[in-house]
């Protein structure tokens, strides 16, 4: 599944978090502290999964330590 990055401005203090929308996790069949692979060309990585109502579907919400790993933008 592709999705938008949305930057949340959040740090986790280390833990590598990312927030989905409940009805995109839904489909994913993914629950919160799930863990789940993101890839960016070559690199991949696993994070924690935490679900939000409130959070717009379609993106993931990506806190600062993957923004740093993965050195995305919005």
């Amino acid at each position: 599944m592709h999705l938008k990055v949305k930057i949340v401005n959040l740090s986790s203090g280390g833990p590598l978090i990312t927030i989905l929308n409940k009805d995109d996790a839904a489909r994913l069949d993914v629950h919160a502290l799930d863990r789940i692979s993101l890839k960016k060309g070559k690199q991949k990585i696993t994070v924690l999964v935490d679900v939000s109502k409130t959070f717009k579907s379609g993106c993931i919400g990506l806190f600062d330590e993957v923004l740093e790993l993965f050195k995305v933008k919005n």
